[in-house]
């Protein structure tokens, strides 16, 4: 069994993002990701900052809700799907 590369909080904001833009066509806003997993906007931000450097998910810089999952992340629900 392949081990998590994302600590807990982490990869519950990866899986709001996949889920939220499978279920409603677009990427959720840093504030429904902060009221979807009650936390603050700030720590939304802190933990998208930090998928984003790992490489899980991009943004256009200066674009609304255009979070997506990118690289790593797209790699590894490929395999989930396997």
């Amino acid at each position: 069994m392949k081990q998590n590369p994302l600590p807990f909080q982490q990869q519950a904001v990866y899986d709001f993002i996949e889920r939220y833009h499978a279920e409603q066509g677009i990427a959720p806003s840093v504030r429904d990701i902060a009221d979807s997993l009650q936390i603050g906007v700030t720590t939304a931000r802190v933990y998208i900052e930090i998928l984003k450097a790992k490489g899980f998910v991009a943004s256009t810089e200066g674009v609304r809700r255009s979070l997506r999952i990118a690289g790593a992340g797209a790699e590894q629900g490929a395999e989930q799907c396997r």
